[in-house]
């Protein structure tokens, strides 16, 4: 299901003269073989976000082990961690590996190391004797380190890092998901025409959404009241003709035909909320 609406959404695109050079997804693996094996001129990075996730995820199942118990304190580091590592690399994936490895040696209180070929030593400023007693310093060769550097250095995500170069996030598409869902929820099936009306009713609704949250933020920073149009910068004519065309579906098919129980549903609902 993913890589078939992939696919047909990156040909709508091209068809419609959008020129794709990059694509930020999650580490879906057909998504990742159809870019490397039909799209190889096309630069295919992943969302940092879900890369954290898996790392979080992986930390915590060995954490509750009791031998591991000391290694729970610092998930949040480690991921706070590879967030820095992807956003400082300069997009050079060799130093992000090299920045992302480092924090084995590091959560053993060891600072520097040699070996490597751009970083040798944390960017942190050098710790205080306060601050060095009051970490939770993992041992060397610890079972809780050993499990550590299995994670770090598993051969799948070192991997997975060249796709982080450029840090894109997908943050923006994920909010719209979550809108989508306020009009298409997952525990109900409907028709087609229903998907795709209610899909321009989701993108409307979401790009509304977005630009009032730009104009709130200017208005906090400013700290002065701010007077601007919800649309500006918008082809009005656009919205109109997807908003009439939307009611005009939703009127025929909610009083002329007999259409199923769940898209009755829907409609009854989008009807409420205009």
């Amino acid at each position: 299901m993913e890589i078939s609406g992939f696919k047909e959404a990156l040909k709508s695109r091209e068809e419609n003269g959008v020129k794709v050079s990059t694509i930020s997804t999650d580490r879906h693996p057909q998504i990742v073989k159809e870019l490397r094996v039909s799209n190889p001129e096309k630069h295919h990075k992943f969302d940092p976000w879900h890369v954290a996730k898996g790392v979080y995820k992986k930390l915590a199942i060995v954490a509750k082990r009791k031998d591991c118990e000391g290694l729970g304190e610092w998930i949040p580091s480690i991921v706070n961690h590879l967030w820095w590592s992807a956003q400082t690399c300069e997009g050079d994936a060799e130093v992000l590996k090299e920045k992302w490895v480092s924090l084995i040696y590091h959560v053993t209180s060891r600072h520097d190391w040699p070996g490597n070929r751009h970083y040798h030593r944390c960017a942190h400023e050098p710790l205080d004797e306060q601050s060095e007693r009051r970490k939770l310093w993992l041992s060397p060769e610890s079972e809780a380190h050993n499990a550590l550097v299995r994670t770090v250095k598993d051969k799948r995500l070192l991997k997975d890092l060249d796709h982080l170069t450029k840090c894109i996030h997908t943050t923006t598409l994920e909010g719209y998901h979550s809108m989508f869902l306020k009009y298409l929820p997952k525990r109900i099936n409907f028709g087609y025409d229903v998907m795709v009306h209610a899909s321009m009713l989701a993108a409307l609704d979401h790009n509304n959404a977005n630009r009032e949250r730009r104009h709130l933020e200017i208005y906090k920073r400013a700290k002065v009241k701010v007077s601007t149009q919800l649309f500006a910068n918008c082809n009005m004519n656009v919205i109109n003709t997807v908003v009439s065309s939307v009611v005009i579906f939703i009127q025929t098919v909610y009083y002329t035909h007999n259409f199923y129980t769940t898209d009755t549903y829907i409609i009854q609902q989008i009807l409420e909320v205009m």
